[in-house]
């Protein structure tokens, strides 16, 4: 399984090398908790310009470079060495996935606009983990809200939620909900089809992952909002789409419709490759599943 760490460069510089020693340390170690098999591969997505990330600054001359070199810990230094540069990271990505991230303009909301707000939009899309040294207190939390700008720049309050690493504790909290795969209960007091329990379970490890982060997200929504999570679907009877890239390429879509007041019924799930691909088959599908469950 592949394992997408972003560098979070708005939480850098450290004040002094030994404080960027200290928090690289934590938040890596929080990188570590995700590792189950050893089998896994970890990429780190830095966003620079044309910089590799040996490069990065955690403090005032005192580079990542430095920190493995300096650092105390042997088998945390040649895993380090093992780890592939993703930088610059906008330059790792699919085409889809690059329009995606260039798409959405994401910021935290009731602070000043961090320069490097394209890190945001690339843990998203990529559904990874933002890795924070914890520099300032809105770093320290194992979630970031992070809003989204409407279509003509105005800032609206619709907000995505983004993984974060800064400590040990907060890598060993993602990594027991990632293992946590109980659909009905994750979108609970909502109802899922039994079509589309039997889709997921043909998934793979990593898109089953992504999907229960999406819909986790989806559900303390509310099933409420627009792009980049939802979309309503035209050419249909009230279906909407929930929408988000799927691991291996493609992006994945779960189509859904309010079921009973303020519940929503989750009924087909699909991976498409090109703009309209999968839905001449899964509309009807899902309202022909709709129907069933209220007749």
């Amino acid at each position: 399984m592949d394992l997408a760490i972003c560098i979070n460069t708005n939480s850098l510089p450290a004040a002094t090398a030994e404080q960027g020693k200290e928090l690289m340390t934590g938040a890596l170690s929080g990188v570590l908790q995700l590792i189950e098999t050893g089998n896994e591969r970890v990429h780190f997505y830095y966003d620079s310009n044309n910089e590799e990330l040996f490069d990065l600054l955690l403090a005032e001359n005192y580079s990542y470079e430095d920190f493995i070199s300096d650092c105390d810990d042997v088998d945390l230094q040649a895993f380090l060495y093992e780890v592939e540069d993703k930088s610059p990271a906008l330059n790792a990505l699919t085409e889809e996935q690059f329009a995606e991230v260039s798409e959405y303009d994401l910021y935290i909301p009731d602070q000043a606009l961090d320069a490097q707000r394209d890190i945001y939009s690339l843990a998203w899309v990529l559904d990874g983990y933002l890795l924070s040294l914890a520099t300032a207190e809105r770093w320290g939390c194992s979630e970031i809200r992070a809003n989204k700008q409407g279509d003509h720049g105005q800032y609206i309050d619709d907000f995505l939620l983004l993984k974060n690493i800064a400590n040990e504790a907060h890598g060993r909290l993602h990594f027991q909900r990632a293992q946590y795969i109980d659909l009905a209960d994750i979108i609970a007091p909502h109802c899922i089809s039994n079509e589309l329990k039997q889709w997921f379970d043909q998934q793979s490890k990593e898109n089953q992952r992504v999907i229960v982060s999406k819909l986790k997200l989806a559900t303390e929504k509310r099933f409420q909002g627009a792009k980049p999570l939802f979309k309503p679907l035209q050419n249909s009877n009230a279906l909407r789409e929930i929408r988000f890239s799927a691991f291996s390429g493609g992006a994945i879509r779960i189509l859904f419709r309010n079921y009973q007041e303020e519940k929503y019924l989750l009924l087909t799930g699909f991976i498409k490759h090109a703009n309209k691909e999968g839905y001449d088959t899964n509309i009807p599908l899902a309202e022909k599943i709709y129907q069933a469950y209220t007749l």
